[in-house]
């Protein structure tokens, strides 16, 4: 459905849109990084999705539970993002090192998130990551 609707949406907007997404896209990687709750929440939409590249899907809550864990430690990088703007949806698509854990587990990912804009900001609705292959 967020699929149909972003097709059916005229051109791209303007930078100033594609700046916000991209200063959401900074507040999650930093709310995941120092365990900021209140950023985790403002960012996520209330419907979320949450895909892991090992297939698990979270909602809202699990998500941040999981991120808030006191095992849970990010080191994020993200590179060359694009960021499509289509009104108030958005899509954001690049690569990411997620460095996790106390063994410092290198993830080296493509994650694709979906963005709606709303009276509260932009506000992530789904993401999905996928694995680059060894």
């Amino acid at each position: 459905m967020i699929v149909a609707s972003a097709g059916a949406l005229a051109a791209a907007e303007g930078p100033a849109d594609e700046k916000g997404v991209l200063d959401a896209l900074d507040r999650y990687k930093k709310g995941a990084m120092t365990k900021d709750r209140k950023a985790l929440d403002e960012v996520f939409d209330d419907t979320l999705m949450y895909s892991h590249s090992n297939t698990k899907l979270e909602n809202k809550a699990e998500a941040i539970a999981a991120l808030m864990s006191p095992t849970a430690k990010y080191d994020i990088t993200f590179k060359k993002q694009t960021v499509h703007v289509y009104g108030n949806f958005a899509v954001t698509r690049g690569d990411a090192l997620f460095i996790t854990g106390a063994e410092r587990t290198v993830n080296d990912l493509n994650i694709l998130m979906a963005w709606v804009k709303s009276s509260k900001g932009w506000r992530m609705v789904a993401r999905q990551a996928t694995r680059h292959p060894k």
